[in-house]
């Protein structure tokens, strides 16, 4: 009997798409680690939720290309549910001063053609990254934006 289990760092994550994420026990061949510090005065004091989407489609790739973050917070139930072959997402909410580092996000994921970040800012930024081809990456969020550095 096989019996998986799996570790969150404290406060709130979770895995969307789980029926999915297991019947696609495959490598992820794109993000392997990500690595995120918060400020303590990110998001203006308060909690950030952050996305991570990994897509394996190039229509519903160019799709989440156009939107903002706040976009992608509002409709997210509906992507999922409308792509349940197509897309993974780890969610996180990341309070300020918090971090964690490398953490492993290769293990059965869908084969990703490319990985985007959503950070739900209250701003008129997109708050949305696309990282292709890249094996690490750390996010560090701050007052009203965040920074992504490709490891």
């Amino acid at each position: 009997m096989l019996v998986l289990s799996f570790f969150f760092l404290s406060g709130c994550s979770s895995f969307l798409n789980v029926g999915h994420w297991f019947s696609n026990f495959r490598e992820n061949k794109t993000l392997k680690t990500i690595s995120l510090v918060s400020d303590t005065d990110a998001n203006e004091g308060y909690p950030v939720a952050l996305d991570v989407v990994f897509v394996s489609d190039k229509k519903v790739l160019d799709t989440l290309n156009q939107l903002r973050s706040a976009e992608w917070f509002s409709s997210k139930s509906d992507y999922i549910r409308n792509n349940p072959k197509l897309l993974t997402v780890l969610s996180w909410e990341i309070v300020p001063g918090q971090g964690f580092y490398n953490v492993d996000v290769s293990a059965p994921l869908l084969p990703a053609i490319g990985v985007f970040i959503f950070a739900n800012f209250d701003g008129p930024r997109s708050y949305r990254m696309l990282i292709q081809n890249e094996k690490s990456v750390s996010i560090r969020l701050r007052r009203n934006d965040y920074e992504l550095a490709l490891d």
